[in-house]
C-alpha cells in the first residue's frame, strides 16, 4: 500500500517546562517515520513537503534508516523551511513562535505523486496545505483523506507569533475529508465562536461531531490527552460515540509530535483493520510511544504495536485480509 504525508517538517526549538532546551525536526517527519516503522514491509510512505536547502541533507539522513520512506516528493529551496520555537508551560500547554514559513503545497506539487490508499495531512499552520490541495486529493479517487485540524485552527501573525483561530470555513473542507482528527483545544475553535472562551463538554463534542458527519466526514476523532480519545461515527443512521482509553506511555518525556504520531497510527489502522475503534487503538499506541522518548526510532514494529494493543485492550486485533498486508489490492479496490 502507498500512503502520502502532506505537511512541513519544522525545525523545532523546544524549551521544556523544566528549562531544558532541545532542537530537532518534527511535524510530518514524525508522521512519516511512524508510518514507515509500523508499516514496514507493507507500506511505502511518500512525504510531500518543502524544506530549506541547507536542511535537506540533515532531514534525508534522519529518514535514511527507514526503508519504507520514499523521498522523491520532498523539494528543497532557499528559505523554504519551517522553524518553530516551542516553550512549554507544562506537558501540554506551550507558547509558539514561528521563525520560518514553508510555501504552501499546491495541487501542482502532487503531479508526480502516485495514487495512494491514504493521504495524511498534518499542517502546523493554516496556509501550508490549502483547501484546493485537499480537493485535488479527494478528486484522485478512492484514497482516504485524513486531516489533522491543528493547521486549520492555527494562524501566524506577521511577527511570527502563532495563535489559535476559528476554523471559519470548516464546512467547505468537510466534504473532502474522510477522517478528521483534533484535540480538545482545537475542537473549541472548530465548533463555534462562543466555544472559544470555555471548556467543551460532552454535548459540545457531540454537536461538533454531528456537524462534521453531516458535512461529509466519515469519522471524527478527538484526542483527550491522558484519557485516550473519543471517536464519533454513524451506526444505523445515528451518531455513535465511543471512548477508547489510552495506551500507557510510562514516563512522559516530551509530548511534541504526539498528535502527528496519532494521525499516523490512525491512518494505518484504518487501512489495516477497517474499524474506527481499532484505528484509534493504533493511534493511541503511536502517540504514547512518541511521548515516551525524544528518539526518532521509538515506534517499534506493527507486531510490537499489536502485542501492546492486545495487552492494553484485552481484545484480539482483527486484521484486514492477508492480500491487504501483502500490498495486493482488495477486490473492491481493483
Amino acid at each position: 500500500m502507498r500512503i502520502a504525508v502532506l505537511g512541513p517538517m519544522p525545525r523545532d526549538i523546544i524549551v521544556t517546562s523544566g528549562g531544558q532546551v532541545h532542537e530537532r525536526y518534527g511535524g510530518a517527519l514524525y508522521t512519516s517515520v511512524a508510518l514507515a516503522s509500523l508499516g514496514a514491509g507493507i507500506a511505502a510512505v511518500h512525504p510531500v513537503t518543502r524544506v530549506s536547502a541547507d536542511e535537506i541533507d540533515a532531514l534525508l539522513s534522519l529518514m535514511s534508516p527507514f526503508d519504507a520512506i520514499v523521498t522523491s516528493a520532498i523539494s528543497a529551496a532557499p528559505d523554504a523551511g519551517t522553524g518553530i520555537s516551542l516553550v512549554y508551560q507544562d506537558h501540554n500547554l506551550r507558547d509558539e513562535t514561528q521563525v520560518g514559513r514553508m510555501p504552501p503545497i499546491g495541487p501542482d506539487d502532487l503531479r508526480t505523486l502516485p495514487d495512494c490508499e491514504a493521504y495524511v495531512v498534518v499542517p502546523v499552520t493554516d496556509h501550508e496545505v490549502p483547501l484546493d490541495t485537499i480537493r485535488s486529493l479527494k478528486a484522485r479517487g478512492s484514497g482516504t483523506v485524513v486531516l489533522d485540524a491543528h493547521g486549520a485552527t492555527t494562524g501566524c501573525a506577521t511577527n511570527g507569533q502563532r495563535y489559535r483561530k476559528s476554523w471559519t470555513d470548516r464546512d467547505a473542507w468537510l466534504p473532502h475529508i474522510d477522517i478528521l482528527k483534533m484535540n480538545l483545544e482545537e475542537a473549541r475553535f472548530a465548533l463555534i465562536e462562543e466555544s472559544i472562551h470555555r471548556d467543551l463538554g460532552p454535548a459540545d463534542l457531540r454537536r461538533l461531531a454531528e456537524a462534521c458527519l453531516t458535512g461529509g466526514t466519515e469519522a471524527l476523532y478527538v484526542t483527550l490527552d491522558a484519557d485516550g480519545c473519543v471517536v464519533f461515527d454513524r451506526a444505523m443512521g445515528r451518531l455513535r460515540e465511543r471512548v477508547v482509553h489510552p495506551v500507557d506511555p510510562g514516563q512522559v518525556i516530551d509530548t511534541t509530535g504526539c498528535g502527528d504520531s496519532f494521525a499516523a497510527g490512525l491512518a494505518l489502522g484504518h487501512l489495516l483493520y477497517e474499524d474506527h475503534v481499532r484505528a484509534a487503538e493504533l493511534g493511541n499506541y503511536a502517540g504514547a510511544r512518541r511521548c515516551s522518548s525524544r528518539e526518532l526510532a521509538v515506534y517499534g514494529s506493527l507486531a510490537d504495536a499489536e502485542a501492546c494493543i492486545a495487552a492494553t485492550y484485552r481484545t484480539p486485533i482483527k486484521a484486514a485480509p492477508s492480500d491487504m498486508r501483502s500490498g495486493r489490492p482488495r477486490p473492491h479496490d481493483r
